[in-house]
């Protein structure tokens, strides 16, 4: 099933307030926890931050050729050669 912008809105906003693991493979690689999910998508960049912290991530999502939304996480292939996954700590 091909997905887009609208499918991945749908599912940040039913993780919006609860506690979010943000994986990132690739050239760099990285593994860090959102207590409080937030985001907002401004000029095709999006913004996700700790509303309980300064931890944050952007990402172009200009850069996104694939996007695979399942019933546990989002993920996003992105031309860097970066996976970025997104998941809800208790599936994490």
């Amino acid at each position: 099933m091909k997905y887009n912008i609208d499918d991945m809105i749908n599912r940040l906003d039913m993780y919006k307030g609860r506690h979010v693991v943000i994986k990132q493979e690739g050239f760099l690689k990285s593994n860090f926890l959102i207590q409080d999910f937030n985001y907002i998508i401004k000029k095709d960049i999006l913004y996700i931050n700790d509303n309980k912290s300064d931890t944050y991530i952007t990402i172009n999502l200009n850069q996104m050729y694939e996007l695979i939304i399942d019933e546990s996480k989002i993920k996003m292939s992105l031309d860097n050669d970066t996976e970025i996954e997104i998941i809800e700590e208790d599936d994490a």
